[in-house]
């Protein structure tokens, strides 16, 4: 393992040389050389980021000043080397971590790391299995913890299983730990200070071989973090980081348009939310009942754009379920705004991209769908989806 000390540049050129075909054969990296490429990436230098699958995002300020950068390696039961790289700042926005093989070529990597992050790799199993642990605070003063588990397979790697390991805001503290990690399952321990904050004390949770992700049946520890920050009533700065305008406003960048000026409010007083739409082109049907994805139709709205393809649907969900016990994806993503939100990266569906989302009030619980083609995804996304999922508020 290394860490903050710079090589000759000559090991650099060598290295992009053997990435562009200057050999005859695609020469192996080794840590030396990919420590070098990586630092030129971090200050800027398009050609050693576009050697790292665009590891760092050249469209906003370079941030050179990092509190950790680790690079490591090891052997897989495969018989191929793996290099892992972590790299901490002191702003989370930057926080990189990612996974490649001996040719550079990219298994994964992991952007939605918060705080100060721990790398460890799991040996107790024949599978291959590393764990980040992220340690942040969120409403100032809730010390939360988080373990991401990655699983390294033959030529990929995947997010396999991210769960809260640890809440506590100095009165009330629960924390689970990892008890045993195998191929098909995780079982965790818990405990929780005043006891009477856990209900059950021992979870476990099995592969789900499609997704190759571990699952649970239920999501107890989950749950009672969730409510714990939701019933957290302290007063707390206005700073936090939730999604990319307060990013960017966060490194001194320019913030992205006002999204109430430009879009129309559609603020539902009765269904107990608002969301903001383009001007024009966007249908609205409330109090129907939605069966788009869903296992059984409910009641809900859906904003519809026809020469787009797209549609939002949204329904609310009794406070004390979760969106999977309504759909047939996991939520595995999850960011804290003025609620909670979990979320899925987007699924191809045929000719079109799904997404759902679940956000979560003190006391209301909504699930959103986003049903879009393809096509329109791709020319839309950038200037009107995400605004459209951003402007999403919860009437608390």
């Amino acid at each position: 393992m290394i860490s903050r000390y710079l090589l000759p540049a000559f090991i650099y050129i060598l290295a992009i040389l053997a990435l562009n075909g200057c050999t005859q054969e695609k020469k192996l990296f080794t840590v030396y050389s990919l420590h070098e490429v990586v630092l030129r990436a971090m200050r800027g230098d398009a050609i050693a980021n576009d050697t790292l699958s665009q590891l760092f995002d050249l469209t906003i300020p370079v941030n050179p000043r990092y509190n950790a950068f680790l690079i490591d390696s090891f052997d897989t039961k495969f018989g191929k080397r793996v290099y892992t790289i972590l790299l901490e700042y002191p702003n989370p926005f930057y926080n990189r971590f990612a996974i490649y093989d001996s040719s550079l070529n990219l298994l994964l990597i992991d952007r939605s790391l918060n705080g100060n992050l721990t790398l460890a790799k799991l040996d107790q199993t024949a599978e291959h299995f590393l764990s980040v642990t992220e340690s942040f605070r969120t409403k100032d003063n809730i010390k939360l913890e988080r373990l991401s588990l990655y699983a390294v397979k033959r030529d990929s790697a995947l997010l396999a299983l991210r769960t809260f390991m640890k809440y506590d805001d100095s009165t009330n503290m629960v924390s689970q730990k990892l008890l045993n990690v195998s191929g098909s399952s995780i079982y965790m321990v818990a405990a929780a200070e005043p006891a009477k904050l856990l209900v059950k004390r021992e979870f476990h949770y099995s592969l789900d071989t499609a997704t190759h992700k571990f699952r649970s049946d239920n999501r107890p520890f989950e749950e009672s973090v969730t409510n714990l920050i939701f019933a957290y009533k302290k007063s707390y700065s206005d700073d936090q980081i939730f999604d990319k305008k307060s990013a960017l406003i966060s490194i001194g960048n320019l913030p992205v348009p006002d999204t109430s000026k430009k879009y129309n409010n559609a603020k539902e007083k009765k269904a107990g939310f608002s969301i903001s739409l383009p001007p024009s082109g966007w249908s609205t049907e409330k109090d129907i009942f939605i069966s788009n994805q869903l296992k059984k139709p409910m009641k809900g709205t859906q904003y519809s754009n026809a020469a787009q393809g797209a549609k939002f649907m949204v329904i609310e969900i009794p406070y004390s379920d979760q969106a999977e016990n309504y759909i047939n994806y996991t939520l595995d993503q999850s960011a804290a705004k003025n609620y909670l939100m979990r979320f899925s990266e987007k699924i191809p569906f045929k000719r079109n991209y799904l997404l759902f989302f679940e956000c979560t009030c003190s006391n209301r619980r909504f699930l959103l769908i986003f049903d879009v083609l393809q096509k329109s995804y791709d020319k839309y996304n950038n200037t009107d989806y995400k605004q459209i999922i951003n402007s999403f508020s919860i009437d608390c």
